[in-house]
């Protein structure tokens, strides 16, 4: 997490004077919040992989698509320019 979340704790308290019923629902509070947190990183895993995963298979298309029509990718077409200018 890159920022702390508090608890309100009844009545301003410090944690030292709670019940134990108290503290188990302070404790049951942050299990939460720290169970939301997993589930937002997983979702932003999934949602980056199927970016990742669109990027990826528009790029091999594009590339299988320039192939097709007897092209090659532009990064090899540069370096051959620059061989040629070099030699």
């Amino acid at each position: 997490m890159t920022t702390l979340e508090s608890i309100p704790v009844d009545g301003g308290r410090d944690l030292e004077d709670l019940t134990t019923r108290e503290l188990a629902r302070v404790m049951v509070k942050i299990q939460r919040l720290r169970r939301a947190k997993i589930r937002d990183l997983e979702n932003l895993t999934v949602e980056l992989a199927r970016a990742k995963q669109g990027a990826t298979t528009e790029h091999a298309r594009a590339f299988l698509s320039r192939r097709a029509e007897g092209g090659t990718h532009p990064d090899s077409q540069a370096r051959r320019r620059r061989r040629r200018v070099q030699g």
